[in-house]
């Protein structure tokens, strides 16, 4: 005997008959709402920084060149965050321009992410009050490593899922995007335990971390060349 239809069959009679396949694109989200969310805790984030820099009051100019030399910490931890945190930000822009889909769990790895990248301006603030302090550097570097290895991991969960990658993702993009972001995870971990023994050496290393990760330099080009050219054919055009 046939089932009467029910009343959610009336109001949606385009209801399959069976649940499509997990595997079928269909179950996967779009990715604009990852980025929406991971845009707004980047821009509230790198404009948090600046708030720690606190106008001096009046005074003679000789009192107000001393007051801005007091804020020179300041100035320099506040100016490596908003390039590290840029570095991270086109880091997480390129990702999602070859993730096009998202499940779940890429999901929590991105609020697990961003969670870290909204802690920056507390690190950076509680480094600028205390910049030879081995505590401070150790938990700015540590705040920083941790972004790093989580969006390193969100790229190896996604790429290991055919059906989230765009059509044009290949493993030459995969081996340069990898060495991008393991570096400055690598050379954070190494300013914490640098810090351990010399707090000024592993505060040299946090500065060092955004100017070879972010600017555009001859080294990175040789590394990029290497790996993402390792395995494949030579290019006709690249021979005399």
């Amino acid at each position: 005997m046939a089932r009467a239809p029910s009343r959610i069959d009336t109001a949606r009679p385009h209801i399959p008959d069976q649940v499509t396949s997990l595997d079928d694109v269909r179950h996967y989200s779009h990715v604009h709402r990852i980025s929406g969310l991971a845009d707004g805790v980047f821009s509230i984030a790198m404009t948090l920084l600046v708030l720690e820099l606190v106008v001096p009051g009046h005074g003679s100019d000789a009192e107000l060149l001393a007051k801005l030399d007091d804020l020179y910490p300041k100035f320099l931890v506040y100016a490596m965050s908003f390039v590290i945190l840029g570095a991270y930000w086109v880091g997480h822009a390129i990702q999602f321009h070859y993730v096009i889909r998202a499940d779940r769990p890429l999901m929590v790895r991105t609020v697990m992410f961003l969670m870290l990248v909204s802690l920056v301006p507390f690190s950076t603030a509680f480094l600028g009050d205390n910049p030879t302090s081995r505590v401070t550097i150790g938990f700015y570097a540590l705040n920083l490593a941790l972004c790093g290895m989580l969006m390193h991991g969100m790229l190896l969960y996604a790429t290991k899922d055919p059906l989230m990658l765009n059509d044009v993702f290949d493993k030459r993009i995969f081996r340069g995007v990898r060495i991008a972001y393991v570096l400055g995870p690598a050379l954070y971990v190494v300013a914490f335990l640098v810090a351990l023994v010399s707090p000024l050496a592993g505060f040299v290393i946090c500065i060092a971390v955004p100017l070879l990760t972010f600017f555009p330099n001859p080294f990175w080009g040789k590394i990029y060349s290497r790996f993402t050219r390792r395995g494949l054919p030579d290019d006709p055009a690249d021979k005399p």
